[in-house]
């Protein structure tokens, strides 16, 4: 059964304690503090503290520190962020803003970045946290800098860059269903001007979280490799060349049968309900084994050259993506419904950047970028042999992506210790879609011949904001900014008429400071956004279809707290509020649960949402942790540990399926005889909370399918560094 935990138990005063317990343990002239972190939030390099935005950034240390290994566990440590599992693919929200549809052709709410490059999709392991400098997640609409599609934010991934020092480190592990970890990195010079790296880092689960009865097999995996390899060349004193390449490669399973508390049927006769609990919670009872599997590839380039009076900044990155994905769509052990499909997505960016020298009060950039995506399914079978024979039909669906911008943002110093901040970006955005079927049939008929559709979009998006520092360690700030995401064509199955394209405006006010020498940091910010066109997805038997509500609002407000008790005490809290909702949504769809033949979920009927929360926008959210480091004769031991309060949330604009509370715990402890060799010991859920993180209504008989969060998971890492 998913668990229910009351906030009120677990809030408490655990701002107001970590600030005066800072308080007192806080010397004239500490010899300790918390960790300053540069960023390049506003694509150059600042201190995190100066930034007049709402950004969190952990580095490579604080990551292991705590067993962070994918992106998808930030949500533990950071508030606002939220992750929706699909097939294969995870999709981001910020203060709860996106949509969870995880088609070929949808492009997130929040924009995926690695060093400068922005990503349509990437398989779950691609986001690995292992070998790299730090991420950033930047909260808000990013219109100006970042543009395409970060309504909602922008998820950054900083990899690491090599120098001339060699350095070799890795980590190999072994943890609970059998899983086999590792990782290493190894840099140094070439030449005296050039230095590489590679990094390599991969996961095989042996045992699923569950089993399918029907197989055997295991159920619920996620198995990745990934590599990746940097070469900088220093030309001159002035200009630098940064060449990146990769590959990675992901399997994958992790479907539910029917969401816990409902009940799905056989499309097939004799028609039987299959109530709640039929199965275990990570299991299925499914004829065929669903499964995802995805390669991904591709390079960049960056070029940096320093002029007397600006940076210019060139970078050109390419990827492709192949993907096979294979849905159990019935959830049953009759072969009722399955289809099997082959995708792939093609991407090339250039972007172009001129960025002022830094010390003078004027700061500027001036950016012109250009983006072009191909997203095909090759192929999507769909085999039913109840509903349409034996052989059933085939499905095949294009849609093409390019885009054009052009941005500026300046900041100027009107007085001391007071910034403004402007910016704008004009979008210029053209898609085409292409789709048919065929009945899988000698001869092949075809169902609806080819008729492409395309659509343009002119946008302009903007940012302003003014910001004062009361002194060299407290900042405030307000913003006004607006985002947009681009309409795109449904590709499974085709559909000829596009989607809206979201525009976000954001209003936020915020605090940035440091206190009692050094020792706490609080930051907080509230905000308010009007969203016109907010869009949803939608779940029509098994096709994935994306559309928009008319308007949508969100009001909430952050803190984060950090506190250096002593140098070898460290805590940190946050908390996060969201009143997320729709304010128009007319004819939106519902299925509710059928207590007739075929049961399931009776075919979708229109409602209104209006006033109903959006998906994955918890209401509260609550980050409390700890790292606390004891040194000895005989090594040094590290302790951390985390704790995740979800109020829970909706999946769907009908409210239907709804997530309770739930908590998170997880806690680790590191060993290091050495400054070279350590020794890990981790555990993830270990209150072994049953949770789900993605569900849909499939109308009819199917019912509502899920994806499970993780279970309880142990175990332990040796690391190693020379």
């Amino acid at each position: 059964m998913l668990k229910h935990t009351s906030l009120s138990s677990v809030v408490g005063p655990a701002f107001i304690s970590l600030v005066f317990a800072a308080s007192a343990h806080a010397q004239t002239s500490p010899l300790y503090g918390i960790e300053e972190i540069t960023v390049t939030a506003q694509k150059k390099e600042q201190s995190l503290q100066d930034v007049p935005l709402s950004v969190a950034a952990l580095t490579a240390a604080a990551l292991q520190d705590r067993s962070l290994e994918n992106v998808t566990d930030l949500v533990v440590a950071l508030p606002g962020l939220q992750f929706s599992a699909g097939t294969g693919s995870i999709t981001p929200f910020l203060r709860g803003v996106g949509n969870p549809s995880s088609a070929v052709g949808n492009e997130a709410s929040v924009a995926m970045y690695t060093d400068g490059v922005y990503h349509t999709r990437l398989p779950i392991g691609f986001f690995s946290l292992n070998n790299i400098e730090r991420v950033e997640v930047l909260r808000g609409p990013q219109g100006t800098l970042f543009g395409r599609n970060s309504t909602a934010g922008v998820v950054h991934i900083i990899t690491k860059t090599p120098t001339q020092d060699a350095e070799v480190k890795g980590s190999l592990g072994y943890g609970k269903f059998d899983t086999f970890q590792g990782d290493i990195y190894v840099a140094g010079g070439i030449t005296d001007n050039l230095a590489a790296d590679i990094s390599i880092s991969g996961k095989y689960q042996k045992e699923g979280w569950g089993e399918n009865s029907v197989s055997g097999s295991r159920y619920g995996y996620h198995d990745n490799f990934t590599a990746r390899s940097k070469w900088v060349l220093n030309a001159s004193d002035s200009t630098t060349f940064e060449l990146v390449g990769f590959y990675a490669y992901a399997k994958s399973n992790n479907q539910g049968g029917t969401f816990p508390g409902f009940q799905n049927g056989y499309t097939s006769t004799p028609y039987e309900q299959r109530g709640p609990g039929l199965v275990g919670f990570y299991d299925c009872d499914c004829d065929t084994d669903s499964v995802s599997r995805s390669e991904v590839w591709g390079a960049s380039l960056t070029i940096q050259h320093d002029m007397s009076f600006a940076q210019i900044r060139s970078i050109s990155a390419y990827s492709k993506v192949d993907m096979y994905d294979l849905f159990e769509s019935d959830y049953t052990p009759r072969p009722d419904f399955y289809a099997p499909t082959e995708s792939y997505v093609e991407q090339i960016t250039q972007e172009l950047q001129l960025v002022s020298l830094p010390g003078d009060r004027l700061s500027w950039i001036l950016g012109l970028y250009y983006y072009d995506t191909t997203n095909e399914y090759t192929r999507q079978e769909w085999r039913s042999p109840p509903n349409f024979g034996p052989l059933g039909f085939d499905a095949f669906s294009k849609s093409k992506a390019r885009s054009i911008s052009g941005f500026a943002q300046a900041s100027y110093e009107i007085a001391p210790k007071f910034n403004i901040t402007g910016g704008l970006r004009y979008t210029s955005d053209k898609i085409k879609g292409n789709g048919w079927m065929e009945v899988a049939t000698v001869p092949i008929t075809i169902l609806a011949p080819p008729d492409p559709q395309q659509d343009k979009v002119n946008k302009l998006t903007f940012k302003a904001s003014a910001d004062y520092r009361f002194s060299d360690e407290f900042m405030t700030y307000v913003s006004f900014s607006r985002g947009y995401k681009s309409p795109t064509f449904n590709l499974f199955v085709y559909n000829p008429i596009p989607n809206k394209p979201e525009v976000l405006d954001a209003y936020e006010i915020g605090f940035k400071g440091d206190f009692f020498n050094g020792t706490v940091r609080l930051n907080g910010a509230a905000f308010y956004y009007d969203i016109q066109s907010p869009q949803v997805q939608l779940f029509e038997g098994s096709s994935i279809l994306l559309a928009n509500a008319e308007s949508g609002e969100v009001k909430g407000f952050e803190l984060e707290a950090q506190v250096a008790l002593s140098a070898a005490l460290k805590g940190r809290a946050s908390f996060s509020y969201l009143d997320s909702k729709y304010t128009s949504f007319q004819n939106a769809p519902s299925g509710p649960q059928n207590p007739n033949p075929p049961y399931g979920s009776l075919p979708l009927i229109q409602i209104d949402a209006s006033g109903n929360y959006t998906p994955l926008a918890p209401k509260f959210t609550l980050n409390l942790g700890f790292d606390y480091t004891l040194n000895t004769d005989h090594g040094d031991f590290t302790l951390s540990a985390d704790y995740y309060y979800n109020d829970g949330y909706f999946f769907e604009p009908d409210n239907l399926l709804h997530q309770p509370s739930f908590h998170l715990i997880n806690a680790q402890i590191k060993y290091m005889p050495t400054e070279n060799f350590g020794v890990r010991a981790w555990g993830k859920n270990l209150a072994g909370e049953k949770y789900v993180i993605g569900a849909v209504t499939q109308g009819g008989a199917p019912g509502y399918p899920f994806f499970p969060g993780a279970p309880r998971e142990f175990g332990i890492a040796f690391d190693f560094s020379f």
